[in-house]
C-alpha cells in the first residue's frame, strides 16, 4: 500500500509528537527521582536543563551569530542558579553535581532521540546539492521512502528503528497510535 503525502504528513506529526511526549516524560521522572524540593525541582526545568541543552546546540551550531546567541540566552538562564542566594547554590557540592549531572542528561537527551533522523539530513542534502530547493511533495516522497523502504544491513527501517521497543513505542500502544500507524499503512517491526 502506498502511503500519500497527507499519511505522511500524518505520520510525521504523531512521530513528533511521541518523541515530544517521550522527552518530556523522561526529564519529569528523571528530575521526580532526584527527590528535590519542588521549587528546586522548578529551577532545574525551567532554567538549569534549557540552558544546558542550548549549550550543547550552540556547539554544534554552524552559524557563529546563531552560536553566540544561543550561548548568550543559556547564561542568561544559568546565571540565577549560580547567585548565592539560588536554591541549589544553598546545597552541598556533591548534590549539585547529582543534580547538574541528571540535567545534563536530560538536555542531552532530545539530541540523542532525534539523531535516527540525521541519517535523512545527509541523504537530503545530498539531493539539494546541486538544486536550490526541493518541492514539498518531493521533501514528502524522499521522507517516506527514507523512514518506510530503506532498509540497514539489519533489516530495519528508520521508522522501525524510531517506534520499535524504543522509547516511545508504549506511548503509541497506550493512545492507541499504533493502530493509526498500521491503518495508514506501516507495518513496523
Amino acid at each position: 500500500m502506498a502511503l500519500s503525502i497527507a499519511h505522511c504528513r500524518a505520520l510525521r506529526a504523531i512521530v513528533s509528537l511521541a518523541t515530544l511526549t517521550f522527552f518530556f516524560a523522561t526529564i519529569q521522572a528523571k528530575v521526580e527521582a532526584l527527590g528535590l524540593a519542588p521549587e528546586l525541582e522548578t529551577l532545574v526545568h525551567q532554567q538549569l536543563v534549557p540552558a544546558i541543552y542550548l549549550e550543547r546546540v550552540a556547539a554544534r551550531g554552524t552559524r557563529a551569530e546563531r552560536r553566540h546567541e544561543l550561548h548568550r540566552r543559556s547564561r542568561e538562564l544559568s546565571a540565577p542558579l549560580r547567585q548565592p542566594d539560588s536554591p541549589l547554590q544553598h546545597l552541598d557540592a556533591e548534590r549539585r553535581r547529582e543534580i547538574e549531572t541528571v540535567a545534563a542528561e536530560c538536555g542531552d537527551l532530545f539530541q540523542r532521540n532525534s539523531s535516527c533522523v540525521e541519517g535523512r539530513n545527509g541523504q537530503l542534502a545530498l539531493h539539494h546539492h546541486g538544486k536550490h530547493r526541493l518541492s514539498n511533495r518531493k521533501l514528502d516522497v524522499l521522507t517516506a521512502v527514507h523512514n518506510y523502504f530503506i532498509r540497514r544491513p539489519d533489516g530495519t527501517t528508520a521508522a522501525e528503528r524510531g517506534t520499535q521497543a524504543g522509547p516511545f513505542a508504549a506511548e503509541l500502544r497506550q493512545v492507541g497510535l499504533d493502530a493509526e500507524l498500521l491503518r495508514l499503512g506501516y507495518n513496523g517491526p
